[in-house]
């Protein structure tokens, strides 16, 4: 079916600019359709169906003297005289799809949760394992969000986002809008360009998002992003808190590797384990101790997790300058780690763990963990 430029116009001294433009020119509304665009003068502006062509993917263009009220997604010529020039240079254009959008519709991207095991759980590197995943994602072709639902986020800073938007610019701007578009959601998250994935920072006033502004926010931005990820603050069980790890398709709880700690973390993983659809998995950082490997085999050998003993304090180092070690350095053990686990994120088959040991080893632990038993023999 060809597609159509509509001009929905009774102004006839604009129709001879668009001689050269394959074009309809009527008073009313025709059936949207993907493909088409549509110019239309203020005189006929009916918000409802400009709003519902827009959430079909149709380009449109509003042209007057007056903008009273904005529609959602419509693009603009306003002034006291309007130059049919620019219509139709509008009209010549290409225009960037948005991509069509139903009110309740399912979700599409894929959601990934990290989160402290504790409440005492800061500095375990879970931004540095989000920053590094989000952009290994990138790096993959994936359009990736991350947004930080830690109260005492730092990524903003960390990352160099000179911007006024956060979470709460998103409850005051978009919270009760039933439409957004891709362009909509795209202007209210900072381009962090030198990762090529997209940040929407924390609150400005160190609280949390209420939890059905989180279900439109989770709503709309795994329509429009292929990867989410939830950077949640350490071992908060609010209620906000739980509705973000509900929403995860996979959910990662990151600890440091000690062992005075570890059986709080049984206690706290099985309490994780009661609240979630799926078992959650678990990354610790840090194995410092020296006997804490062989404590972690003892109390976690018959646990399903996703285990890892990271003793590089150069990739900490580098995240804490606004660095990704993912692409400057792919070969180095954090990086093959963040790959496992962007993967997991993908469904895509996993490295084994033979593969990762030829690759320059670190202490990795899945099911494999021998029972203290077993050791012994």
């Amino acid at each position: 079916m060809d597609k159509t430029l509509y001009l929905i116009t009774d102004w006839e001294e604009l129709i001879p600019y668009f001689s050269e433009i394959a074009h309809e020119v009527t008073t009313t509304y025709p059936e949207p359709r993907v493909g088409d665009a549509w110019i239309v003068d203020e005189w006929f502006a009916e918000a409802k169906k400009m709003e519902q062509a827009v959430i079909r993917g149709i380009p449109v263009l509003y042209f007057g003297t007056d903008l009273s009220k904005p529609f959602e997604g419509v693009e603009t010529i306003t002034g006291d005289e309007i130059d049919p020039a620019q219509l139709v240079e509008w009209a010549k254009k290409p225009k960037r799809k948005n991509r069509p959008r139903l009110h309740g519709q399912t979700k599409q991207g894929k959601t990934v949760a990290f989160a402290g095991l504790l409440p005492t759980g800061g500095g375990v590197g879970k931004d540095t394992l989000v920053v590094n995943l989000a952009a290994w994602l990138a790096q993959r072709g994936k359009r990736v969000a991350v947004v930080d639902l830690d109260p005492f986020g730092t990524l903003k800073d960390r990352l160099h986002a000179e911007t006024t938007l956060s979470i709460d610019v998103w409850e005051e701007r978009f919270f009760g809008v039933p439409h957004l578009t891709d362009d909509l959601i795209l202007r209210a998250v900072v381009p962090v360009k030198k990762f090529g994935f997209f940040l929407l920072p924390a609150s400005d006033e160190g609280k949390m998002v209420r939890p059905e502004v989180l279900e439109h926010m989770h709503q709309w931005m795994t329509a429009t992003f292929d990867v989410l990820i939830w950077n949640l603050g350490s071992g908060n069980a609010g209620e906000s808190f739980v509705s973000a790890l509900r929403q995860a398709d996979t959910t990662f709880l990151v600890g440091t590797g000690d062992r005075a700690k570890f059986k709080r973390y049984l206690t706290v993983y099985e309490e994780y384990q009661a609240l979630l659809p799926e078992p959650p998995e678990v990354i610790f950082n840090k194995f410092y101790d020296k006997q804490a490997p062989e404590l972690f085999e003892k109390e976690f050998f018959h646990r399903d997790l996703f285990g890892y003993a990271l003793e590089d304090k150069q990739v900490f180092e580098s995240n804490e300058k606004g660095e990704a070690v993912v692409l400057k350095q792919p070969r180095r053990p954090f990086s093959l780690l963040v790959a496992r686990i962007g993967q997991r994120v993908l469904g895509e088959e996993e490295t084994t763990e033979k593969e990762l040991e030829k690759k320059g080893g670190f202490a990795f632990w899945r099911k494999s963990i021998k029972s203290p038993s077993e050791q012994e023999s």
